[in-house]
């Protein structure tokens, strides 16, 4: 049963998910503090990624609205990684795009109707996504691919795996590099999966 609805094996791309993580012990040890600032190497990093899944839904070869819906998905992963424009213009220094530890921005309270900016950029994106979702035919486009095709296990197993390490580094305050690359790995196995599902590489479920 699990065999036929799950897809357990490797493919090309699984293998670069599995990468991060012996990356990620290199990273967490060695590399220094700044990679981990806002808009630092590994933020732009994750950035690149979520802008390969926005391309790949953009530009899917079937289902073209239901990869449109999970493009304003992708959208709002990309608002949330920049906190709503929060880290790119609103620095203590005063400059755009400053790369600097978390201390470096305004918070929303600092901001003039910072609190009215983030909601209305937050609730637009939420309703972009549900009108996605509920336009005609959407819903029941991704049920049938869901009952069709095989999970890709592993990209789902790393993707949890990145999850849970990035929200535990961070209600820990264990290491903001960990939190960093447990986002990395998420996002690197949220690419594979959506490459093979845009690209209809992900095998389907045998009757």
């Amino acid at each position: 049963m699990l065999h036929n609805r799950f897809d357990f094996r490797a493919y090309l791309s699984t293998w670069f998910v599995v990468a991060v993580i012996p990356l990620s012990v290199l990273v967490i040890m060695y590399a220094p503090d700044s990679w981990g600032y806002e808009n630092g190497i590994l933020e732009n990093l994750q950035m690149i990624l979520l802008m390969l899944c926005l391309i790949f839904c953009i530009t899917a070869k079937a289902d073209k609205p239901l990869y449109l819906f999970c493009a304003t998905v992708v959208l709002f992963l990309m608002l949330r990684e920049v906190n709503c424009g929060r880290v790119l213009f609103w620095s203590r220094p005063g400059e755009i795009f400053h790369c600097g530890p978390a201390g470096d921005y305004l918070k929303w309270k600092e901001i003039p109707h910072g609190s009215v900016i983030r909601t209305s950029v937050y609730v637009a994106a939420t309703l972009l996504c549900l009108l996605a979702l509920f336009r005609k035919g959407n819903l029941t486009a991704i049920v049938n691919l869901a009952w069709r095709t095989r999970i890709p296990f592993w990209e789902l197993l790393l993707l949890i795996c990145g999850i849970a390490t990035g929200m535990i580094a961070e209600r820990f305050n264990i290491c903001f590099l960990a939190e960093e690359m447990g986002e990395m790995l998420m996002y690197t196995a949220l690419t594979s999966a959506i490459y093979r599902y845009t690209r209809s590489l992900q095998p389907q479920i045998s009757a």
